[in-house]
């Protein structure tokens, strides 16, 4: 997948879990400039869930935007409500230090593993 992309003119940056396994990865077209690349971890699970965010920059200098573009992969099953919950304040936390300073946009993607009845995080 990854060559096929890379055929397709896109770039990526990927950050793997401590097993070695590839955990998230971030696809973003060649013309874009890739500025920053950010892991933040979420204290509750070391090295195994994360943050990996892409500050990027789209357009030529005369007509540019940037923004940041995030994916993250929080705890699943039903009994992990309360660590989702603490993980999606952490990532609340790394935004607002990591990126209060800037005025771009922030998006933030990723399997959120929440489940039906259960309380919005």
């Amino acid at each position: 997948m990854i060559e096929w992309l890379t055929q397709q003119g896109y770039d990526h940056i990927v950050e793997d879990k401590v097993s070695g396994m590839m955990a998230q990865a971030i696809f973003y077209k060649r013309e874009m400039k890739l500025l920053s690349k950010r892991v933040t971890e979420l204290t509750m699970t070391p090295g195994i869930s994360f943050i990996l965010a892409a500050h990027l920059k789209v357009g030529d200098e005369a007509n540019s935007i940037e923004l940041v573009f995030a994916t993250t992969h929080l705890k699943a099953m039903p009994e992990y409500e309360r660590m989702r919950k603490k993980e999606v304040n952490a990532i609340t936390q790394a935004f607002e230090s990591s990126y209060n300073n800037l005025s771009v946009p922030v998006v933030l993607v990723g399997d959120f593993n929440d489940v039906p009845l259960s309380e919005p995080i």
